[in-house]
């Protein structure tokens, strides 16, 4: 009876100890996992950022394309055919060309 007595007490130690292991590795994998959310959440929301400044900078490009072209053609309208070939190279993410259409 002392012997299964001291085995329980045995077994009840060393249960105590890879329950606190298995605490302590839970933690650091959680640990890890909330820093590998946060950094990914980070180059989110830098994407993000880069790309509305992208689109902002692109905008504000086709204004200026606009406006070159109505100062050159004394036209009110940018020709449908240039709005469209324009928009389709900022949707593509290409620059506008420099030249304005003859």
């Amino acid at each position: 009876a002392a012997d299964y007595e001291a085995s329980l007490r045995r077994e009840a130690v060393l249960a105590a100890q890879r329950r606190a292991a298995y605490k302590a590795a839970s933690r650091a994998e959680a640990e890890d996992f909330a820093d590998a959310e946060q950094e990914r959440k980070a180059l989110e929301v830098e994407d993000t950022r880069k790309f509305c400044e992208d689109l902002v900078l692109a905008m504000c490009g086709l204004a200026g394309r606009c406006a070159d072209f109505r100062e050159a053609s004394d036209c009110e309208k940018v020709p449908r055919k240039e709005w469209r070939e324009w928009t389709h190279l900022i949707v593509e993410g290409l620059p506008l060309p420099f030249a304005l259409p003859e």
